[in-house]
């Protein structure tokens, strides 16, 4: 009988040999702060490929990068929001793609007084581990010029209600032929509940300018606080 105990304590040999603990591996550290770099008013297309404003979102990958990022997410806060939140299209955003351009809609643009807009942005991990979130960068809107005309002397005219020294350009262009033509950054200093006028005219050297849809974007800014609007004329 003793035998046979040391016999199955033999055979029982191989089984608990294999059992081992293995000492516990922390995990590697989370992604660090990626940082916005840059923020601004744009343009870009919408779903049904027409030109809309929209804010250009720049930043630099986060310092530790413990694990590959896999994506960014931004969140932002718009006028009357009380949290930052997602948005469509502001989840995924590849992890080789470091700019990300937002549609606004027209609400974000005040009538009369100045809207600030907020974002952030984060790495996620190979793991799926949210890294730290990026500190806050924002934007200051104001309303959108108007009283926007091309007329027939070859010239673009638009206003501005913000008072004082406001910069201004325009930018106008035809998908079709692939012209596009940028003014020079002019100053205008508004008189008092005056609006600020401003006035483009193509130079005769570049007309006549291709016939078909131009689109334009007029932008103004004014210590720090900018605006831009999006729109287009036909030229026959």
């Amino acid at each position: 009988m003793r035998n046979l105990r040391f016999l199955l304590l033999l055979s029982l040999t191989p089984f608990l040999a294999a059992i081992t603990c293995q000492p516990l591996v922390p995990p590697p550290p989370e992604l660090g702060k990626p940082a916005i770099t840059n923020i601004d008013l744009t343009y870009t297309k919408d779903a049904l490929g027409e030109y809309i404003e929209a804010v250009r979102i720049s930043w630099i990958p986060p310092e530790i990068d413990s694990l590959p990022v896999s994506y960014y997410s931004l969140v932002r806060k718009l006028p009357g929001d009380s949290i930052f939140d997602i948005f469509p299209m502001s989840q995924f955003i590849p992890a080789d793609t470091l700019i990300f351009e937002d549609p606004l809609e027209t609400q974000v643009f005040p009538k009369d007084t100045v809207n600030s807009v907020y974002y952030k942005v984060y790495a996620v991990d190979d793991l799926g581990r949210q890294g730290q979130v990026s500190d806050a960068c924002s934007l200051r809107i104001a309303s959108q010029p108007f009283d926007i005309v091309f007329g027939q002397d070859n010239c673009l005219e638009w206003e501005s209600d913000l008072l004082g020294g406001v910069y201004s350009f325009a930018r106008i262009w035809n998908d079709d032929s692939g012209d596009s033509i940028t003014s020079p950054i002019v100053r205008v200093y508004s008189q008092t509940d005056d609006p600020a006028s401003f006035k483009f005219c193509i130079q005769s050297q570049m007309l006549p300018i291709a016939s078909g849809k131009w689109n334009y974007a007029l932008f103004v800014e004014l210590n720090e606080v900018r605006s831009v609007k999006i729109g287009y004329f036909n030229v026959p």
